[in-house]
């Protein structure tokens, strides 16, 4: 995988995660204000039906103790048209009247009666169970509880409002992912964009082929750059200053080559009286062959180098190698008795 299409991953995956954290936070912010908004409102409405049922239940001139069928019935009508669903108990949990006939609700009766008992002991207690809100405040006159009041409010506007909320956030993420696509590319194309510069000259570098890149600019992709290039003067100064040491030293080797090349053939004349010193000076002369041939490789090494060479392809007599290498070890393996 190239770097451009890394960095492209790379964006887009952190764009990800943020929209991700970023619409769970604010949809679980939205839900927590609404369920805290709902349940201030709750209190409030409770208030104020505490109140008239109060002042109802002193006007009637009940006892302080318990709050009558007949009083929990009027007010229930009267309440019932202001607050929707609601109920009244009184302390033993016995429902005393309710504003719908449906008495079926969505919560066990062991849940019922745990948050009528939490609002018996004098608090506000509530239960959120399939987008409604069963709310329970104890109605209270004179210091003592005579009932409890149950208000079932649908939160079926706070799942509208999370719906619709989503639904923004979801055509928000879609706008912001495909500008961050778009901005992505053009960043990562950027950003690669000097580097494949310099991978292209560094492979270049390494065929030899010393050319310059050009990178405007004062960050670190810049600067790497001007080192490259200055890299690359050293590195074609040092081959040719090699170069240029291996053509002077082949140059130099075959003077005294040559002449010892000469000495040989003058020598092989002189002394063909003398079996002995003949086989010496043969060898001597195979030698200086073989040491003028490494010297020719050399600058054909040289000349490879530069790419001024021409190759001329030939047969081996390799047989004829193998022999020349036995005669040229024979004295050795008799001097040591190698047979």
């Amino acid at each position: 995988m190239k770097l451009k299409e890394k960095l492209i991953i790379y964006y887009l995956s952190a764009a990800f995660m943020i929209l991700f954290f970023v619409g769970f936070a604010v949809l679980s912010a939205i839900k927590s204000l609404s369920i805290n908004t709902i349940e201030q409102q709750l209190i409030g409405q409770s208030s104020l039906a505490e109140l008239y049922i109060t002042q109802l239940h002193a006007l009637q001139n009940e006892g302080s103790d318990e709050l009558s069928d007949e009083t929990a019935q009027y007010v229930i009508g009267k309440l019932g048209l202001v607050f929707g669903n609601i109920r009244i108990y009184d302390n033993n949990f016995r429902l005393q009247a309710t504003s719908k006939n449906n008495t079926e609700i969505s919560i066990t009766d062991m849940e019922n009666s745990e948050i009528l008992a939490a609002s018996a002991k004098g608090n506000h207690a509530y239960l959120v169970r399939n987008s409604t809100v069963f709310f329970a405040s104890p109605i209270i006159f004179e210091a003592n509880t005579i009932g409890i009041l149950e208000i079932i409010y649908p939160m079926s506007f706070l799942e509208s409002l999370i719906s619709g909320v989503s639904n923004i956030l979801f055509v928000g993420a879609f706008i912001f992912i495909v500008l961050m696509t778009v901005i992505s590319i053009y960043i990562a194309a950027r950003l690669s964009k000097p580097i494949n510069k310099l991978a292209k000259v560094a492979n270049n570098y390494a065929n030899r082929v010393f050319t310059p890149v050009e990178i405007k600019g004062s960050d670190e992709i810049s600067q790497l750059s001007r080192s490259f290039n200055a890299m690359g003067i050293q590195l074609q100064d040092y081959i040719q200053r090699q170069q240029q040491f291996v053509s002077n030293v082949s140059h130099e080797l075959r003077i005294p080559l040559t002449a010892i090349k000469g000495y040989s053939e003058f020598l092989a004349e002189e002394i063909e009286d003398r079996p002995d010193l003949k086989k010496a000076v043969f060898h001597l002369n195979n030698e200086s062959d073989r040491l003028a041939k490494l010297v020719d490789e050399v600058l054909t090494l040289s000349r490879i180098e530069k790419g001024s060479a021409e190759f001329h392809l030939d047969k081996l007599n390799f047989t004829g190698l193998i022999e020349d290498i036995i005669e040229k070890m024979l004295l050795r393996a008799q001097k040591y008795d190698i047979k």
